[in-house]
């Protein structure tokens, strides 16, 4: 059901025929036993049916190349339609989303150009729809590799525009309100306005009567209407599906009306609105006596003759005087519309939100809407769900986690400590290591962009990774050779990655790619081994990987599935993760490979996260000790295996090629790698061995 707000009037939009609003017309109520009027917006968009269909479709099989190309193409036109939106039937999308050969559907706007990228998760997201585009045409692309299985994608219609407008609620019989672009504010695909507020994760409150669990976005930026009205669509980039498991809400007259709920991030830039625009309201802990206040009201209300159509339902904003507080009710003489509802109730002595603007009411005293003390509301604001609730835990411990739903870094344990979060810090990330010489983490996400990142949540960009253009995850890193390693789960290539103050951070192929989905990868000092997980016909493994050439051995099947990362407490050889699925955490048996479940952490993670553990390793770090152990690596002892081991890469003098002789002279550290081979390094070993470590 959907509602309009007028003087004095309300009604059901939906199912009033002519006959119905004449009836209502004529009718009105004594301000004192009046029945509250809600400020919401008639859903101005119409749905026309229609039938497309892919087919299933693929990139030809012999086709030689890694790059990704159009294999389905079709556009979408309503003649005159100020903006569209499209309904899905299916969307069958092949591949590993976590991964470039993950097959994407690309959506782009003929008439301006704005583009949104969707994988199967994220379409999911969106519940089988589109962002909203502006114009009467969308051109509809599968984008997909060689390799990455059929796909199929059907359109069972489209939502465009049917320019409605809700009757005014105006305080001084005019509309003295003015556009404004508040990035806090939004508006909602049901026609409403919702805004950021600071709880854990920067997520939204709404009115409850804007059924916060039946919408599906939210739309910052939002531009101009046409000039007849028609609301036209912000930019896919400051659109965001709602996450509807998170949506709480109460419906139940003036003062106990309010919503709250979260969006997941945008499947564009991978960000949350907060992170995106970088401010959030200050929710009051209660809303003041008036004492001669003034209030402020921004929102995306509608709009008539005489104030132009092109501020229809746009963002605009007015203040004046705070009338009364009456229990869980606030008054205050603000211009306001249909489309107003959810709007904050802003105090411009504090600049807080002091509540939640709800419903008409300017004959009487005032307009309306629920205190920020509200009993049930301040109960659901201390238990929040979904993506609300992700990274509420205490922080503690060394384990630590980054990339949950709301890209939140922080430690993780099992209840009822849980996932805690620390710091937002950026977003698509796929891998996390510690450093215990420099005392940071190391972190990649999907743009192979590489981070250093405090256990504070301080975090510092380091560059982009060049040598390859495919994903890189599971970040790993060996303090007996100073050496980074990363993995391509597209096709199993292990790589190590120099790293140096000098030159941007690079990756090297270790051995051949070897194929298969391989994830997570972390090295375990206490058995001087990399770790790795892939997945396998017999499901989800757990295996062992030579820093030597990138081959694996199997260990064993872990028995849960959807693993990002792998942690390895070094002082205890202690391997663990997160099972994404169930959202617990994980201790893996190095000798079976079998995952026991330890806890719920109140983390909500996907199939792409880092996790690492801040230990000191089982044995010191020593530059001399390079080799004599398994396949090459260091085997906690200073000898002739390290010394010929040392000769032989000094005489090659190409790191690239064999990194072994490269000890010292970048990073922070003097006994860092540097990415060449010279007489820096040469005067360390000698050095290093000489003293025997």
């Amino acid at each position: 059901m959907s509602y309009s707000a007028g003087r004095g009037s309300w009604r059901p939009c939906s199912t009033l025929g002519v006959a119905g609003v004449l009836a209502l017309a004529g009718t009105a109520w004594a301000q004192g036993g009046a029945t509250p009027v809600p400020s919401i917006a008639p859903v101005a968009e119409r749905f026309i049916p229609m039938t497309l269909d892919s087919g299933p479709v693929a990139a030809p099989a012999g086709l030689v190349t890694d790059e990704a190309s159009v294999v389905y193409s079709t556009e979408v036109y309503q003649p005159g339609a100020a903006f569209t939106r499209l309904k899905f039937g299916r969307v069958e999308l092949a591949g590993d989303t976590t991964l470039e050969s993950g097959v994407v559907l690309r959506l782009t706007a003929l008439a301006s150009g704005a583009v949104q990228y969707l994988k199967a998760d994220s379409a999911a997201h969106w519940r089988n729809t589109s962002a909203y585009f502006a114009g009467p045409a969308v051109r509809i692309e599968v984008l997909a590799r060689p390799g990455a299985g059929a796909s199929r994608v059907t359109v069972e219609g489209v939502w465009t525009d049917a320019n409605l407008e809700g009757p005014q609620d105006l305080c001084a019989g005019a509309d003295d309100r003015v556009p404004s672009t508040d990035q806090r504010v939004a508006r909602t695909s049901n026609g409403c306005t919702a805004w950021l507020f600071g709880d854990t994760n920067g997520m939204l409150l709404t009115a409850g009567h804007c059924s916060p669990a039946t919408m599906s976005v939210v739309s910052f930026n939002v531009p101009l209407s046409t000039a007849t009205g028609s609301l036209m669509p912000a930019d896919p980039s400051d659109q965001y599906p709602v996450d509807t498991s998170s949506a709480q809400s109460e419906n139940n007259s003036v003062g106990r009306d309010w919503g709250y709920f979260g969006v997941r991030v945008n499947s564009n830039h991978g960000l949350t609105p907060a992170q995106r625009y970088g401010s959030v309201f200050t929710l009051s802990a209660a809303a003041p006596a008036p004492a001669g206040q003034t209030i402020r009201i921004t929102g995306c209300g509608t709009t008539s003759s005489p104030i132009s159509p092109t501020w229809n339902q746009a963002q605009k904003t007015h203040s004046g005087p705070y009338s009364t507080l009456s229990g869980n009710v606030i008054r205050y003489f603000v211009d306001t519309t249909g489309g107003n509802s959810g709007s904050p109730v802003i105090n411009l002595a504090t600049g807080q939100a002091i509540g939640i603007h709800t419903h008409a009411g300017c004959a009487g005293a005032g307009n309306q809407g629920t205190a920020a003390q509200q009993a049930n509301f301040r109960a659901a604001l201390a238990a929040p769900r979904g993506v609300c609730d992700t990274g509420r835990g205490t922080v503690g411990g060394d384990l630590f986690a980054i990339g949950d739903a709301a890209n939140n870094f922080g430690t993780l344990q099992a209840a009822p400590a849980r996932f805690a979060r620390i710091a937002a810090v950026g977003g698509g990330w796929s891998g996390l290591t510690w450093h215990p010489g420099q005392g940071v983490f190391y972190a990649i996400n999907a743009s192979r962009d590489l981070y250093t990142i405090s256990p504070a949540g301080s975090f510092t960009l380091l560059g982009r990774i060049g040598g390859t253009t495919l994903t890189l995850t599971g970040l790993a890193f060996d303090p007996g050779r100073n050496q980074f390693y990363a993995v391509a789960p597209s096709t199993g290539q292990l790589f190590g990655l120099s790293i140096s103050s000098e030159l941007p951070p690079a990756a090297v192929a270790i051995g051949p790619a070897l194929g298969g989905s391989v994830r997570a990868l972390e090295y375990d000092s206490t058995r001087d081994t990399l770790w790795t997980v892939a997945v396998t016909g017999s499901g989800v493994q757990l295996m062992r990987m030579s820093a030597a050439d990138g081959s694996r051995i199997p260990v064993g099947s872990l028995g849960i599935g959807n693993i990002g990362d792998l942690a390895v407490n070094q002082t205890t050889g202690q391997l663990l993760t997160v099972d994404a699925a169930s959202g617990q955490l994980a201790e893996i048996d190095p000798t079976t490979g079998a995952a026991t479940l330890r806890g719920v952490t109140g983390g909500l993670f996907a199939t792409a996260f880092g996790v690492a553990h801040r230990s000191a390793p089982a044995r010191p770090v020593c530059i001399a000790d390079i080799a004599g152990g398994d396949q090459g690596q260091p085997d906690g002892t200073v000898d002739g295996a390290d010394f010929i081991a040392f000769v032989n890469s000094f005489g090659i003098g190409d790191a690239s090629v064999d990194p072994a002789a490269d000890v010292a002279g970048g990073g922070a550290e003097a006994d860092q790698p540097d990415g060449s081979i010279d007489g820096t390094d040469f005067i360390a070993f000698i050095n290093a061995f000489a003293a025997g470590c």
